[in-house]
């Protein structure tokens, strides 16, 4: 839309925002290009909930808040609710995480919806500056989805019950269609247990007060563009032919203010002078703004690796005869051998750690055998003793990552004719990263008891790493 005439029509119709005479003037098309919508409707048979908990919606209001630093909700409760809120100013402390920028790209979706878990992380554990920055990229791009055409709120959110979000540096963002790869191994995924939504804003609001920011989308017309580059004040639609619509887009609520009729809204289009922190105000009922917003909940830190402390000076091997060689610290039954020969090899391998570790003993599979890797960590400082027999496959740890293989994950090594190596397949994304850590702290991946002729020979094989 063309500046002058903007600014004649946001006169003529009263609009509760305006543009500084000596704003920066730029085409829509430009603005376009910088700034990326992307939230597709979602089919008629999508769930409006999922796993939700229940809500007394007639109870009073508790509006939440810290103290020192200890999450507990206010014992004064209020009817009716708040007039106003803002989660950057909660306690005299902003809960926000700071304003990322989707460029170009049809991402928002992704963008709103790790933006909602940071906040909640921040708000769970009442530490209202916590260090945390989740990958939008591997949310995005991990469900195959394209810059051109976006996502849906509840796939999104679905997917987070299912396997989480991880850390910036597994997947780092580009504003760009991206091969879906995870680069780098983490210890800690972010899940939710489920999401709820609703259509009633006095609704929107209980649920923005006393557990904090949720997740909406709204119709971007071409003045809006302008508005967030360089308007001031609270958003609404200018009516006018040229006026068009340019797509949907998500972003995270933060808040209302009920003097002003708005909804606080965190962009993810980055900042400029007119919104320095990336946050804007968008009038009541404006562009579907909140014709449906979902809740996520149950936002919770997710650690799958099992360790199990021992000492190594207590380590023997036992003749079990049909059944095998057991490994034994004297409390744990550790790891059985189909030879003597391969449990002396484990027992020498063993000692020189003091954790028998384990990724994937949680999964619920049939065949979960066949998901669970086990690895040895820790340093006893006992020297390394020479094997007899063992089995070492040498890799690049820097050429490891993780992709998703129909219904599982693989961990991978791209080798130097553009082939891969394929070194493990786990059950869900927490466990492949939480291996990929072992995997890129190593350079050989060790096997004893490879060679036996066991129905069940899974379970007399024993795998490590070494540098």
């Amino acid at each position: 839309m063309e500046i002058t005439k903007l600014k004649k029509l946001l006169i003529d119709q009263k609009a509760k925002w305006t543009i500084p005479a000596k704003a920066q003037i730029e085409t829509t098309a430009q603005l376009k290009a910088r700034y990326g919508v992307g939230d597709k409707t979602s089919p008629s048979a999508t769930p409006i909930s999922k796993n939700a908990l229940k809500r007394n919606t007639s109870a009073k209001i508790t509006p939440w808040t810290s103290v020192k630093k200890n999450l507990i909700k206010t014992v004064e409760k209020t009817n009716p609710l708040p007039a106003s809120w803002d989660w950057r100013n909660v306690d005299g402390k902003n809960w926000i995480t700071p304003a990322r920028n989707q460029g170009g790209c049809g991402s928002c979706v992704a963008f709103a919806t790790i933006a909602a878990l940071e906040a909640h992380m921040r708000i769970s554990t009442a530490t209202h500056n916590l260090n945390i920055d989740l990958s939008e990229a591997a949310l995005f791009f991990l469900n195959n989805c394209r810059c051109a055409i976006g996502w849906t709120r509840p796939a999104a959110l679905e997917f987070l019950m299912a396997e989480g979000a991880c850390p910036e540096e597994c997947f780092p963002y580009t504003d760009r269609d991206t091969a879906a790869k995870l680069i780098k191994g983490s210890k800690n995924i972010v899940k939710i247990s489920g999401f709820d939504s609703s259509t009633d804003a006095n609704q929107m609001k209980r649920w923005l007060c006393e557990n904090g920011p949720i997740v909406t989308g709204f119709t971007v017309y071409n003045d809006f563009f302008t508005f967030f580059r360089s308007g001031s004040g609270v958003y609404n639609r200018i009516v006018d032919p040229s006026n068009t619509a340019a797509g949907g887009h998500a972003v995270l609520v933060i808040g209302y203010n009920d003097s002003r009729r708005s909804w606080i809204c965190k962009n993810s289009w980055g900042t400029n002078s007119a919104h320095p922190d990336g946050c804007f105000e968008i009038a009541y009922g404006q562009c579907g703004i909140d014709s449906r917003m979902q809740f996520p909940q149950g936002v919770v830190n997710i650690t799958t690796r099992d360790e199990l402390y021992y000492i190594p000076k207590n380590l023997s091997v036992k003749n079990e005869g049909v059944t095998g060689w057991l490994l034994t610290d004297g409390r744990s039954r550790m790891r059985f051998f189909d030879n003597e020969e391969d449990a002396k090899n484990g027992l020498k391998v063993a000692k020189r750690h003091t954790y028998q570790c384990f990724v994937g003993r949680d999964n619920t599979a049939a065949n979960r055998k066949d998901f669970i890797t086990e690895y040895w960590i820790g340093t006893s400082g006992l020297p390394a003793e020479t094997l007899t027999k063992t089995d070492k496959i040498s890799y690049n740890p820097k050429k490891t990552y993780v992709i998703k293989n129909g219904s599982s994950w693989a961990i991978r090594e791209l080798l130097s004719n553009n082939q891969e190596h394929y070194m493990h397949t786990c059950r869900n994304m927490a466990d492949a990263l939480a291996l990929l850590v072992e995997v890129q702290n190593n350079s050989k991946l060790c096997f004893i008891g490879r060679s036996n002729k066991r129905a069940n020979r899974k379970d007399y094989i024993m795998n490590y790493y070494e540098k």
